[in-house]
């Protein structure tokens, strides 16, 4: 019989409280000149390459690097370790594939740089020279995977990430936000399940916190318009056997293949989600978070580096977005009982480390703004994690040499956050119009609308444009009651603007020329690849207009004198009015008498 006055016991919640102090002497380590040949790490013969693969292995070449070395846009660089691969099994060398093996590492790449000389052997950590030796031979784009992870779509490959383009603006999918304001990790596999995929609790990614995987709730799923230049990491889910943690392996049934629909993911504003370095894309303003920890496991490692990255994505306004599977995974063989005692920090620590991550970007927001360095402000988010106790004293220091071997191979930080603000701001701004934009009031009798590009569409575009507008000034109408616009649309930058072309001076009166940029044009999700979106233009138009009456007309739409006497003189308040068009040989329109009908 139990005793009633028995006292229940269990184990202590991991805190994440500070627990010791990294020493004061060896802080801003990174603001210090490494004292090697920043060139060292560059190879000559490599010309022309700003996309690379980097993995580390010690297998001879499978198949998942086969496809991705012979990927002819890309250059690949293959790590080794002690354990191999032997220097004569891999491909032979090109000035596309370059294979680091254990003997080159020591005989060379440790004797030029402390941050080399740092990194563990038979760690997972290897990889972070493969990393280095990219950046220093042009990599815009770094394709971090693994030797088992192998593309579905090697040709497709290219296509698969469309945000890397400097002045765009796309749609992606974003989960509502939690009403709850209680920090937590964010679970994207369940929006990538197939239909009849019933699970409960869904799959999770590994490193997912575990209070939140048996609350999970799917949200409805918005679209949100992001501008390119903001979202830098790009995480694939993968096939077959995906990257799910090793209770998830010990308790549920694999294979599991996810939904081949296209969706890039964005991560709610005010949660995390864990990514690894099994089929990863980072673009070269997110090349500062690639560092992977050697103090901690490899099944730890890239998920602390997650987590660490999003503390600084976040400050400065950068995203991660999730994709459906550009992978599938045939993983090689493990220990299911082995992976989940490397992964036990991932299952005691990751709801305080989640805490700890989020806390830190609320208190640093006014640390960036005052202009604090972001290599500062890296430097403090990992000895916060050595105080408190996720990471050893080891990797503060790597990640000062780290710092610093960037620096010397001149790589440009983040700017500041002013920047990024604006930029967020010109998000918020509607299609085509000011940010803050209202209606103008109707002090007008009549706006003329007219839409456009500079793009010859047609032929003989610029001289029918003319011909409509004279069309329009030799009607003497009102010229303190009448206006032209004329919205010219996602402008060419090759070719003189319409202002330019159709050169209009001391007109009877007053022509407004609207252009929409091409950055605007680019926010619009355009599947057909549309250069003109005629009828937001007309908007665009109509919405700046001053008249009471708006005409919306075509580039070469020509009005005979009676109705434009029409429309001076009989046009009624509350009605909408349309008429037809024939087609004529280009040039002034032979004036009649009849009237519209």
């Amino acid at each position: 019989m139990l005793n009633s006055n028995a006292t229940a016991t269990s184990g202590v919640l991991f805190k994440g409280n500070k627990v010791r102090l990294f020493p004061k002497s060896d802080r801003k380590k990174w603001n210090e000149k490494i004292g090697w040949d920043s060139f060292a790490l560059h190879n000559k013969n490599i010309t022309n390459c700003s996309k690379w693969s980097v993995v580390t292995t010690i297998f001879p070449p499978g198949k998942a690097l086969e496809i991705q070395a012979a990927l002819k846009n890309w250059c690949i660089v293959i790590v080794g370790d002690e354990k191999g691969p032997p220097p004569n099994t891999f491909f032979e060398s090109s000035n596309r594939i370059h294979f680091l093996n254990a003997s080159i590492q020591k005989q060379f790449y440790e004797k030029i740089n402390p941050f080399i000389k740092g990194l563990k052997w038979n760690h997972f950590g290897r990889k972070n020279l493969g990393y280095l030796f990219a950046i220093a031979n042009g990599a815009n784009e770094i394709w971090d995977f693994d030797d088992d992870n192998m593309l579905l779509n090697s040709e497709a490959f290219d296509n698969a990430y469309k945000l890397d383009y400097i002045n765009a603006y796309y749609t992606i999918d974003l989960p509502e936000e939690q009403n709850d304001t209680s920090f937590y990790t964010f679970n994207p596999y369940p929006y990538y399940v197939q239909e009849n995929y019933t699970d409960f609790p869904p799959i999770w990614p590994r490193g997912m916190a575990y209070s939140q995987i048996s609350s999970f709730t799917k949200k409805q799923l918005k679209s949100k318009l992001v501008h390119s230049k903001n979202v830098v990491v790009f995480q694939s889910i993968a096939n077959h056997d995906p990257d799910v943690d090793a209770v998830y392996r010990l308790t549920r049934t694999l294979p599991i293949y996810f939904s081949s629909k296209k969706m890039n993911l964005l991560i709610p504003k005010n949660s995390v989600s864990p990514f690894n370095a099994q089929a990863t894309k980072f673009l070269s303003s997110s090349f500062w978070m690639l560092y992977l920890p050697v103090s901690v496991h490899g099944r730890v490692s890239d998920i602390w580096r997650s987590y660490l990255g999003q503390a600084i994505l976040k400050l400065y306004n950068l995203q991660v977005v999730f994709t459906e599977p550009q992978v599938v995974q045939y993983r090689n063989a493990h220990n299911y009982l082995a992976d989940f005692e490397s992964e036990l920090p991932l299952y005691e620590k990751t709801p305080a480390f989640v805490e700890f991550i989020l806390t830190f970007v609320k208190e640093s927001k006014l640390k960036v703004k005052s202009g604090i360095k972001m290599e500062t402000i890296i430097e403090e988010l990992w000895i916060e994690a050595f105080e408190r106790d996720y990471i050893e004293s080891e990797d503060v220091y790597m990640i000062q040499f780290w710092l610093q071997t960037l620096t010397s191979l001149n790589y440009t930080f983040l700017a500041s956050p002013e920047q990024e603000e604006e930029e967020e701001e010109e998000e918020k701004i509607d299609l085509g119009l000011e940010s803050g934009f209202t209606e103008c009031p109707n002090i007008l009798d009549t706006s003329f609308i007219i839409v456009s590009r500079n793009d010859n569409y047609g032929g003989s575009m610029t001289e029918r444009l003319k011909n409509a507008v004279m069309n329009i000034l030799d009607a003497n109408y009102s010229s303190d009651k009448t206006e032209i616009i004329i919205v010219e649309w996602n402008t060419l930058q090759t070719e003189p603007n319409l202002r330019t072309q159709l050169n209009f001076t001391n007109t009877t009166i007053p022509i407004i020329f609207i252009s929409v940029s091409n950055g605007i044009h680019a926010k619009i999700e355009n599947p057909m690849n549309v250069k003109m979106f005629e009828y937001r233009a007309k908007n665009v138009g109509a919405r700046r207009a001053k008249g009471k009456w708006l005409i919306i007309v075509n580039q070469d739409d020509q009005f005979p004198f009676s109705a434009h006497t029409f429309i001076k003189k009989s046009l009624v308040h509350n009605h909408y009015y349309g008429s037809d068009r024939k087609e004529t040989a280009i040039g002034k329109l032979e004036q009649d008498t009849k009237g519209p009908e």
